[in-house]
């Protein structure tokens, strides 16, 4: 018998013919190692397009467009600053290397306007840096410079000084027999302040002529304090009858008052039951008695008992201010049984009368000044 055919080519679907023809095919992909960070978050679901080979999206290409956009202008901009730096100091370089130098003077012990005189002279230019009291230096004498004499600067430019006001200790100049606004002119102009006091009557002044003042002439008197002054209120009139006050209702009595040129300094008031009106009970100077003009008067009330009561109550004040006076600040001050307070604070100029209606509560005293001075007060 003929020996079979050699096995070269196993047949079909043998195990031999499925390993030769696995031989010719692509060996099979590995499964993908995973990293630890796969391991611990687990495996992407979605992977980034630049791990897909996508390239970036159209709002990250924005983003990188504007932020090399920012840097370009940033950078013109500090070109521009750095290069207008550099001409600014060439031009100034260039225009103050053209002016000519000069040498300060000295100027310290000068007075102002002659230390300003001899710097306009050098081509410099005068400018007040301070102004100090000093008790030893006169007022507008120069006590110190910058740039020091001697000093080599360009035309035009500045020199600093410190000026004098001159000594905080004064002496008080006299202003007697000066019209009041010359005197306050002359009080003002050394840095002093004034206060009037009630005016006076005189045969020999003017009205509103100082006739006197306090402290006097020549007394030390420090910068900022006050002189008191008395004016004139022209020639004493006549010494004349006191009229008839008691009995009368009070604001007849203060018209009477006023026509005769006296001065109510002070009421009192009593309360009466049955009074239907505010009288006046007793006077001083008493009926008949010698006065002249400008004398006070002190004045009693009898008053109805409604106006004893502790609640609330209205009194009309009027003051009267004589044209003697000129121009004074008016003042009326209230204290009742709750509080003090200022009722009323203007400047009047005489002759004038000034009315005020006054709420208050029980016992009250209103008090009238002039100028800081009391000239008027009434309790009821």
């Amino acid at each position: 018998m003929k020996q079979g055919r050699s096995n070269k080519n196993p047949p079909k679907g043998s195990r031999g013919s499925r390993l030769v023809a696995g031989s010719k095919r692509k060996p099979r992909r590995k499964p993908s190692v995973r990293t630890e960070k796969s391991e611990r978050d687990g495996s992407r679901l979605v992977e980034s397009r630049i791990d897909k080979g996508l390239g970036p999206t159209r709002e990250e290409r924005l983003r990188e467009f504007r932020a090399v956009l920012a840097m370009l202008w940033l950078s013109v901009l500090i070109f521009l600053l750095m290069s207008g730096s550099v001409l600014a100091f060439q031009f100034w370089s260039f225009v103050e290397g053209d002016r000519e130098e000069t040498s300060v003077p000295e100027i310290v012990g000068m007075q102002y306007e002659d230390a300003a005189v001899v710097l306009e002279e050098a081509g410099i230019v005068l400018r007040i840096r301070a102004e100090a009291y000093d008790d030893d230096i006169e007022a507008d004498i120069i006590i110190a410079q910058l740039p020091a004499p001697g000093c080599g600067v360009k035309l035009g430019r500045e020199v600093l000084v410190d000026i004098s006001l001159g000594s905080r200790n004064l002496t008080t100049p006299n202003v007697i027999g000066l019209d009041r606004n010359e005197a306050i002119t002359q009080l003002e102009s050394l840095g002093l302040s004034y206060r009037f006091l009630n005016p006076r009557y005189s045969d020999v002044a003017e009205v509103g002529t100082i006739i006197n003042q306090r402290p006097p002439m020549d007394a030390p008197i420090a910068l900022g304090e006050s002189v008191e002054l008395v004016c004139s209120a022209g020639p004493l009139s006549r010494a004349f009858t006191m009229p008839q006050l008691e009995g009368l209702p009070y604001e007849e009595a203060l018209l009477l008052i006023e026509e005769n040129r006296l001065v109510v300094r002070r009421v009192s008031r009593t309360y009466q039951p049955g009074a239907r009106e505010i009288i006046v009970s007793s006077q001083y100077p008493i009926y008949s008695a010698q006065v002249r003009q400008g004398d006070e008067v002190l004045l009693t009330l009898i008053c109805p008992t409604s106006y004893q009561s502790l609640g609330e109550r209205s009194v009309r004040i009027r003051v009267t201010v004589p044209e003697s006076a000129g121009s004074v600040q008016v003042k009326i001050v209230v204290q009742d049984r709750y509080e003090t307070r200022e009722e009323y604070l203007a400047v009047h100029t005489g002759p004038t009368s000034v009315e005020r209606l006054i709420t208050s509560y029980g016992r009250t005293t209103v008090k009238v000044y002039f100028d800081n001075r009391i000239v008027r007060e009434e309790t009821f």
